[in-house]
Formats: structure tokens, sequence, C-alpha cells
């Protein structure tokens, strides 16, 4: 069964945020892009359509003669990871583009998806 965003307020969805967003919005042309699909096996798929401005940390000091990592991390707010763990269901292939997306002067050479955990002073731990 597929439901609309009305749903969403019912149930517990992670608290999901991107650590170096500048600004985001949620797409809300007539309502807000959400969607809510629930399987009989009872998987239940969560999308939400939303638009990311990211900083992304780059060193130009060899430009044009270099390569930029440039990365889009995606963390929760309130969980560790003892309570919620993100992953990519489909590793980079669940990372899709247009195949045409262009930036003045560079040129888009990959995606990959990668996972790892880090320590902040409100979790006090750590795990690899």
């Amino acid at each position: 069964m597929t439901f609309d965003g009305r749903l969403i307020k019912k149930i517990w969805v992670p608290d999901v945020f991107f650590v170096h967003s500048k600004r985001s919005f949620i797409h809300d042309t007539t309502m807000e892009n959400i969607m809510l699909r629930v399987y009989p096996d009872g998987n239940v798929l969560f999308s939400l359509r939303i638009t990311v401005s990211a900083m992304c940390f780059m060193d130009f000091s060899r430009f044009p003669l270099d390569t930029q990592n440039c990365s889009l991390e995606l963390e929760s707010y309130a969980y560790n990871e003892d309570d919620l763990m993100l992953y990519w269901k489909k590793g980079n292939e669940s990372l899709k583009t247009d195949e045409h997306i262009s930036l003045s002067q560079f040129f888009i050479e990959e995606f990959s998806a990668s996972s790892g955990l880090a320590l902040y002073s409100s979790t006090g731990k750590y795990r690899d």
C-alpha cells in the first residue's frame, strides 16, 4: 500500500540531516513530496524529495591540475549507532544522477557510497 505524507506524522521516522547543509527544503508543490509504502512482508519505504545546498571543502592550490573530493554526509541528530544505522541499500547503485549534470569549469568523475562512525561529545563513545 502507498500513502502520502499525512501518515508520516503517526509513525516513527529517523531524524536524519545533512551535515554540511547551508540550506535545504522539502519540495511541496502542490503538497509535500513525501511517500510512504508498506510492503506485504512488513518492510517500509519512506521517500522524501529534498534539495540541499551543501558546503564542500576544496583546495584549489593545484588548479586546474587537481582533483577534489566533495562528500555529502548524512547523520542522525539524536540517535547513536546503538539506536540507528544508516546505509545505502544497494551500495553505489543507490547513487544515481543525470549523466548530463555539469558544474562550471569542473567535471564530475564518479559517485561512491561509504560509511563510518564519528565520536561526538554528546554520545560519549566511539566504535568503527
